[in-house]
């Protein structure tokens, strides 16, 4: 406590009972709790004092004791009720006559104690100034005039945007004693950021900082620092609408939403800030994000759906959601092939009468703006494709002349493009095309010469794409190019696109022939090499014979002789025997072999000789039941010494060792009995054991021998002798010598 002191200052009293004002002085440095229970002491007592009743005895007393304050009573008479009022550290007493003032002394623990006591009956005038002048502080007279304003409470540094805090302000005169009752004005330095009432009621609007200021009149208090702290989320605000949207693509211009409290201050919270599709739907990506500094940035944020306009809508905890302003959703990147119009109307090898038209979209299903090249293949069924690219304008490929060729049926095209997921026709039905060709369904076959064709042919009618077609009567033509054969039965008419030959027959030599087949306005068709075997054998025939033969020697020409058929091909069915008869002019003759084997319809007579009369010979060749055949006549000529022709035969019986007689003369003979007039030399032989022949030989003269002396001798018995030369067969003769 600082300064103290206790009397009775400036004091009046009014004739009659009127108020006595006496000031009772009590400082302090600080206001402290005991000074401010103090006050509320004097309050109490002062109060009970004047509610005492005059019925209280006299002398009686009361001692009472509150805290540190007792206060002693004696009698009381009746008098005005008393007035305490109070300002900090001053203290005003107001009382009637009758109460006295005692000392305020000091305890020994330096805390204020004041006693006061009444009075039987009321001081007098001269009394209560004798006690004023005893008791008076030592400020008599104090200058109560305003000197200074001190802000006190609180001392507040800081305050969040929305939240108020109270400040009070004291008014002290010169001595830096308060003065009661004085009303301060409160002004800010800048009220966007924190605002002040007439009663000292302080809002935090905006962050950054102001100086709150108390006055009185000209007096100015220090101002006090006041910094506005962001307030609690409050709203959401959108710094960056949404824009550039491509279905399943982040946003070119992603969002930034901005959390701030409820005067609009960024807050800096991290909260997590969630994105939705407001309107339009669709699927969304990216959708959360956590704030920094209270600012909620999107890098990833994607919608997906249907194009069109949207907007989005922002949420954190429990605030009111924030709804961007609206943007167009436009389509994604190429993602899928989708089928508009479907192929149909195909016939093999003509473009097809609906062409097939393909868009590409997105993931959502939006149509794109792609120029892709879609290309079609064939992924069910047969045949190939022609004009199966085209290439897209605006995400819409149109084909124009796709076509299919090939088998007919059902066909199933698939369609593609780099990258995009592909997309499968519903099957077509592919009828044949325009009648172009022939086909050769069955091949002939199993031809004999003259004969109807064992396998008859049968041509078809096709399109380009080799598929049959259902013409009718259209002529079909079968032709041999071939010499030496002709062809009966060659035509045909289709039934349905088919023509079945019926008496299809080639006549001629046999050989391998193709057959062509034709038909106007169509491409012909050419068969495989048909086989001509040939026919039944009919007759025979000389193939190969010689025109000249020498007696007795084999021909150098080897004779041939085949079976044939009624086209004179050689039937190589037929294996017989074939024997031939010469037929000479004059006389007779020989030949040999007279017969020869046919086998597969070729009989040969490798070493035919052939022996008569010199001249032309013929030969007549038979076998079974077929015509026969002769030769071109064949001129023999003179063969060499080949036998003895005997001019004077030797006699049967002879006597031994006596020249026979007649002596034997012979002539030399070619194969054929024509005379040879070579010189060769004849010799007789025996096969006899025993005996002995004298003059045996003889030289031929102009193919004449004539022998000389030809004595045979030996025991008496027949023998047989035999006469023969170089190439000559021996003639023999029984002769008896006796």
């Amino acid at each position: 406590m600082g300064r103290g002191g206790n009397g009775l200052g400036r004091s009046t009293m009014t004739p009659g009972g009127a108020i006595l004002r006496i000031a009772v002085c009590w400082t302090d440095s600080e206001p402290n709790a005991s000074t401010r229970g103090l006050t509320r002491s004097l309050d109490e007592r002062l109060s009970q004092h004047a509610a005492l009743r005059t019925s209280r005895a006299a002398g009686a007393g009361e001692r009472r004791q509150s805290g540190r304050r007792e206060a002693q009573y004696g009698y009381a008479a009746t008098f005005t009720p008393l007035l305490l009022r109070t300002l900090v550290d001053k203290f005003y007493f107001a009382f009637a006559p009758g109460l006295r003032l005692g000392n305020t002394r000091r305890p020994a623990d330096g805390k204020p104690f004041m006693s006061y006591r009444t009075f039987r009956s009321a001081p007098s005038v001269a009394a209560l100034a004798l006690l004023a002048a005893f008791g008076g502080c030592t400020d008599q007279s104090p200058d109560r005039t305003p000197a200074k304003v001190t802000i006190v409470a609180p001392r507040t540094a800081s305050i969040a945007s929305g939240a108020t805090v109270t400040l009070t302000a004291s008014v002290t005169d010169a001595a830096g004693d308060v003065l009661p009752g004085m009303t301060v004005q409160w002004t800010s330095t800048d009220a966007t950021i924190a605002s002040v009432t007439a009663a000292g009621v302080v809002t935090g609007v905006r962050v950054g900082d102001a100086q709150i200021m108390a006055t009185l009149g000209t007096l100015r208090s220090l101002p006090i620092r006041l910094t506005v702290t962001p307030g609690v989320a409050a709203t959401l605000t959108i710094r960056t609408q949404p824009s550039g949207a491509a279905s399943g693509l982040p946003l070119a211009s992603q969002p930034v939403v901005e959390i701030r409290d409820a005067s609009g201050n960024l807050v800096t919270s991290a909260e997590t800030v969630t994105a939705v599709v407001a309107t339009g739907g669709g699927a969304i990506a990216g959708s959360t994000t956590t704030a920094v500094g209270g600012v909620a940035t999107f890098t990833s944020l994607a919608i997906s759906g249907a194009i069109g306009p949207r907007t989005l809508a922002f949420s954190v905890g429990g605030l009111t959601p924030v709804t961007s302003t609206g943007f167009e959703l436009a389509a994604g990147a190429a993602s899928i092939l989708v089928m508009r119009i479907e192929p149909a109307g195909a016939a093999a090898g003509a473009p097809l009468t609906t062409q097939p038209v393909i868009e590409i979209r997105d993931a959502a299903g939006n149509l794109t703006t792609s120029t892709a090249t879609v290309t079609a293949t064939i992924v069910s069924g047969g045949g190939s494709l022609t004009g199966a690219s085209t290439a897209a304008i605006g995400g819409v490929a149109s084909f124009t002349n796709l076509t299919l060729a090939g088998a007919v049926g059902s066909c199933v095209l698939a369609f593609n493009a780099d990258g995009l997921v592909s997309v499968t026709s519903a099957p077509i039905a592919v009828r044949p095309g325009a009648a172009v060709a022939l086909r050769l369904r069955r091949q002939p076959g199993g031809a004999i010469a003259g004969q109807l064709l064992a396998i008859q042919p049968v041509v078809e009618i096709v399109d380009a794409g080799g598929n049959p077609v259902p013409a009718q009567g259209v002529v079909i033509t079968a032709t041999l190019t071939s010499v030496g054969v002709s062809i009966t039965g060659s035509m045909a008419t289709s039934v349905d696109g088919v023509a079945t030959f019926s008496s299809l027959t080639i006549s001629g030599v046999v050989g391998s022939y193709p057959i062509r087949f034709t038909a106007d306005g169509l491409v012909g068709v050419t068969s495989l090499e048909v086989q001509v075997a040939p026919g039944a054998a009919t007759h025979l025939a000389v193939r190969s014979q010689p025109l000249t033969a020498e007696n007795g020697v084999p021909v150098s020409t080897p004779l041939v002789v085949v079976a044939l058929d009624a086209a004179g091909n050689v039937a190589t069915s037929y294996n017989f025997r074939v024997v031939f008869l010469l037929l000479f002019p004059v006389g007779p003759g020989s030949g040999s072999p007279l017969g020869a084997d046919i086998v597969n319809g070729v009989g040969t007579f490798p070493s035919l000789t052939l022996a008569g009369p010199l001249g032309t010979v013929t030969l007549e060749f038979f076998s079974g039941s077929l015509a026969v055949a002769k030769s071109l006549p064949i001129t023999l000529t003179l063969g060499p010494a080949a036998r003895l022709g005997v001019t004077i035969a030797p006699p049967s019986m002879v006597s031994d060792g006596v020249p026979m007689v007649p002596q034997p003369v012979f002539e030399v003979l070619d194969a054929g009995g024509n005379h040879v007039s070579s010189n060769v030399t004849i010799t007789v032989s025996t096969d006899a054991p025993t005996g002995s022949i004298a003059n045996g030989t003889a030289t031929t003269v102009n193919g004449v021998a004539t022998f000389s002396g030809l004595t045979l001798s030996g025991s008496p018995g027949s023998r047989n002798y035999a006469f023969s030369g170089p190439g000559i067969s021996p003639t023999t003769f029984y002769i008896t010598i006796q």
